[in-house]
């Protein structure tokens, strides 16, 4: 696949219980540190979704289970940010309509984001979340530093421990197809952010949708 004069080689990781793919050398060091230095004065506690079955569509922080700070891009951020959210979409050939924001977020010695699935449980109470476009399918992600020691992307499931690395990328499928043909939720893509034991993490992070997103 092309974007421009890169040609983006996404590598299958050899599992039967989960689509994933990765990227080496997804984005440059320069794209990288630029990336950063946009996110550092943008960062606030980071938040997980609550159940709710208001209009509303509430997230909290709960530094139990997610104690990392994260920040939200948009395109007129800089220019690297709209190229980012292109090649994401094309390397994963998801729409970029069906996108949630780009998320941004920052780990330093201690913190994690620990075991959980991205996509929504269901039942009513979560209504809101899947009106704005259904369930999450495929999740992107992006390391934007090496890590000293620690933060591992870990999947105990299949098992599959990734290593940050600068500008290294991963996604997967969070569904996969039940023995009726429909499309269900995949607890196989259940994952952690492990803690960081020595230096800091910066990672990109963005989710897709079943359909456009609201």
């Amino acid at each position: 696949m092309v974007y421009s004069d890169i040609k983006i080689v996404a590598e299958r990781v050899q599992t039967e219980n989960i689509e994933f793919y990765q990227i080496e050398n997804f984005l440059t060091k320069y794209e990288c540190n630029n990336l950063i230095e946009i996110m550092k004065p943008r960062l606030s506690p980071s938040r997980i979704v609550q159940n709710s079955n208001t209009n509303e569509y509430p997230d909290t922080v709960n530094s139990e289970t997610r104690n990392s700070s994260t920040c939200y891009f948009t395109e007129q951020n800089n220019l690297i940010v709209s190229i980012v959210e292109s090649k994401m979409s094309l390397a994963s050939a998801n729409d970029p309509m069906k996108g949630e924001a780009l998320q941004g977020q920052y780990y330093t010695v201690g913190q994690e984001f620990k075991r959980h699935l991205d996509t929504f449980p269901s039942g009513d109470e979560n209504n809101v979340h899947m009106s704005r476009g259904g369930q999450r399918t495929w999740t992107f992600m992006v390391y934007l530093n090496d890590v000293e020691s620690g933060g591992e992307t870990v999947f105990d499931m299949i098992p599959l421990s990734v290593k940050p690395k600068t500008g290294k990328a991963i996604f997967w499928n969070n569904l996969t197809i039940d023995s009726k043909g429909d499309k269900i939720v995949n607890n196989y893509a259940a994952h952690c952010g492990s803690p960081v034991l020595s230096g800091e993490k910066y990672i990109l992070t963005k989710w897709y949708r079943e359909s456009y997103y609201k």
